[in-house]
C-alpha cells in the first residue's frame, strides 16, 4: 500500500462505513503517521472495537479448535459428510506466486439451496 499523491491526500476521508475500501482508502490517506502526535478517539468506538477484536481472536481459536477436529476425522478424504448428507468439502489449491508456491488448503462449506437440489459453495 503506497502513499497517496499530495494532491489527493488534499480530499475529504470517505464516508466511515466499515467497508473494505473504507479502510484502504484510510490507511492510505494517512500512511504517514506522526510519532509525536496524538489524538483522541471516541471512548464508545474505542471500547466497542477492543471487545470486537477480543471476541473475533477467541471466536478464531475456538473454530481452529473445531477445524482440528474435523480434519482428524477427515483425515485423507475429501468431502465431509454429517447424518448421510454431504456438508463441506477440503479443497487444496496450489498457484505460483512469483518465486514460489503457495498452496492453500482449507474447508469449505456446502450450502444446500432448497428446492432445486443444487449445491451453492459458501465460506
Amino acid at each position: 500500500m503506497g502513499v497517496l499523491p499530495a494532491d489527493d491526500r488534499e480530499l475529504p476521508p470517505p464516508d466511515v462505513d466499515g467497508s473494505a475500501a473504507t479502510l484502504t482508502a484510510l490507511r492510505a490517506r494517512f500512511a504517514d503517521p506522526r510519532k509525536d502526535k496524538t489524538a483522541p478517539v471516541d471512548a464508545e468506538a474505542w471500547e466497542r472495537y477492543c471487545d470486537w477484536k477480543h471476541d473475533r481472536d477467541n471466536a478464531e481459536k475456538v473454530m481452529r479448535g473445531y477445524e482440528a477436529q474435523i480434519r482428524e476425522q477427515l483425515g485423507e478424504a475429501t468431502l465431509i459428510e454429517v447424518d448421510g448428507r454431504t456438508v463441506g468439502r477440503r479443497v487444496i489449491a496450489t498457484a505460483q506466486v512469483k518465486a514460489h508456491e503457495r498452496c492453500q488448503d482449507y474447508i469449505k462449506i456446502i450450502k444446500r439451496q432448497e428446492g432445486n437440489g443444487t449445491d451453492d459453495t459458501g465460506s
